[in-house]
């Protein structure tokens, strides 16, 4: 009887554990991101609600940063997606920011772990200190060291910035 409640005990914690992770495609309404990277779809891989995007807004340094896993709908293959941006203005909605250039930093993990950095654009849709989101579109191309190309296109992130129901 111990041997049955300890088994129905430890396939519900991992039934939990499992089914806190999933597909973040905020095309479906949630939050996540979502882009095509190489022609194939890719959405994020995490936790619906939690908070993914990290913002500052103080006076003379406002950042926006992320990291995020994603993965290839078509092969299940893992990988990351970082953005960093820091400027001593606040962000404005629907201003184009080029990636790649001063303090507007983005990176793609590859699955062999080499970091890619990428150059192109992100607009912001959304965010500031009344917005519990952050949106943003994003277009962005890299090649690793061995001269493999990476084009992400039709980006769109919506990641909390504050817990949600705060």
């Amino acid at each position: 009887m111990k041997r049955i409640i300890k088994y129905l005990a430890s396939a519900i914690a991992l039934f939990a554990v499992s089914s806190c992770i999933a597909n973040m495609d905020p095309f479906e309404g949630g939050d996540g991101v979502r882009a095509n990277i190489n022609g194939q779809k890719c959405v994020m891989s995490g936790t619906p609600g939690k908070v993914y995007a990290n913002c500052s807004f103080e006076d003379g340094a406002n950042s926006f940063g992320t990291h995020v896993e994603m993965m290839h709908l078509l092969d299940k293959t893992n990988f990351g997606l970082s953005f960093s941006l820091t400027d001593t203005t606040p962000f404005a909605t629907g201003q184009q920011y080029s990636i790649g250039s001063g303090t507007y930093k983005a990176t793609l993990t590859t699955i062999s772990g080499e970091d890619v950095p990428l150059t192109g654009w992100v607009t912001f849709l959304k965010i500031g200190v009344g917005s519990k989101t952050v949106e943003a579109q994003f277009e962005l191309d890299g090649q690793n060291t061995k001269g493999d190309k990476y084009a992400v296109r039709h980006g769109f992130m919506r990641l909390y910035r504050i817990k949600e129901g705060e």
